[in-house]
């Protein structure tokens, strides 16, 4: 019986260690997506995608949708260099793609028939959207994240008194504020996608 409730404690013990390790959130990305379409302006299912942080190297791979649809989420803030790659077209590459955090950038691409060791390069283009609605908001880089002030009130941090005390464009309070001219009482906050 000892021996039982000993490693029960052990047990115990590992997983309260392991709750207090920190955790790799997500809220300091962005996100990259497009359509890649012919020069008839249909779209081009199954195209490799290829993303690399021009700072630190790292790749990460898509694939376009049958809608010739991509998504690269979850990616730190910086510039990165975007190839698109299908066979019978000839490749398509933009650099100094920049993402800041929690912005969603689209690069859309149009590629033309030919071999794809041919490379078409997308240097002066219209430039790069950044998708939202009615959403107010501001560039900061993950240090800048890290050093804001946590608003805490019954023993955990509010976010909304954050905002209401230091983001432009809101009024009133966490209560009954309003952001970006709307209605008092109609503000929503989501913590990645929550």
């Amino acid at each position: 019986m000892k021996t039982v409730s000993i490693k029960w404690l052990v047990v115990a013990l590992v997983c309260s260690l392991a709750a207090t390790l920190p955790l790799h959130a997500q809220s300091g990305r962005g996100t990259i997506t497009g359509v890649v379409n012919d020069s008839t302006g249909s779209m081009i299912p199954s195209c490799d995608i290829l993303v690399v942080n021009q700072e630190t190297g790292v790749e990460t791979r898509a694939v376009t949708t049958n809608a010739g649809v991509y998504r690269i989420p979850y990616i730190p803030p910086g510039k990165y260099k975007i190839t698109v790659s299908k066979s019978g077209f000839k490749t398509g590459v933009r650099g100094n793609v920049e993402v800041l955090i929690t912005q969603t950038v689209t690069a859309d691409f149009t590629l033309e028939v030919g071999e794809i060791r041919e490379t078409i390069t997308v240097s002066a283009e219209s430039p790069l959207l950044e998708s939202s609605t009615s959403e107010i908001g501001t560039a900061a880089n993950e240090l800048e994240v890290h050093t804001w002030p946590s608003f805490v009130s019954d023993g955990t941090r509010q976010l909304q008194d954050f905002i209401f005390n230091s983001m432009p464009g809101v009024q009133g309070s966490s209560w009954s504020g309003s952001i970006n001219g709307s209605q008092t009482f109609s503000h929503e906050v989501l913590i990645d996608g929550i």
